[in-house]
């Protein structure tokens, strides 16, 4: 099974949602702003944050599921992560995404 995680900061505002199957390695490479940390690395040093399981789900399922979550969460620090799904060949596409302020939201003009 894999995680599908977030980060929270202190006032428990997601900062990042990813997936990984072993949680306390991945724990450790977001702590030590390792370059498999994506967009994670570039939370500031001075944002606390804590890491929280938020499903499990099968491995085929594991990019929809974390896509869903970003979606709903609407992370600060996802931007590759979003990226990287467009480019996936998944069963659904995944909604429009647009860039406002930093952080990515569904394209408010996006064709149904």
């Amino acid at each position: 099974m894999v995680k599908i995680y977030e980060l929270v900061d202190e006032d428990g505002g997601c900062l990042y949602v990813g997936h990984t199957i072993n949680v306390g390695q991945r724990r450790r490479h977001h702590e030590n702003r390792s370059p498999s940390g994506c967009g994670s690395r570039n939370i500031p040093d001075d944002i606390h944050w804590k890491m929280n399981v938020i499903e499990e789900c099968a491995y085929d399922d594991r990019l929809k599921r974390e896509a869903y979550w970003i979606h709903l969460k609407n992370p600060l620090y996802n931007i590759q992560k979003l990226e990287k799904y467009r480019k996936e060949k998944c069963s659904e596409k995944p909604p429009i995404w647009i860039q406002e302020n930093g952080r990515m939201i569904i394209n408010p003009d996006r064709k149904s």
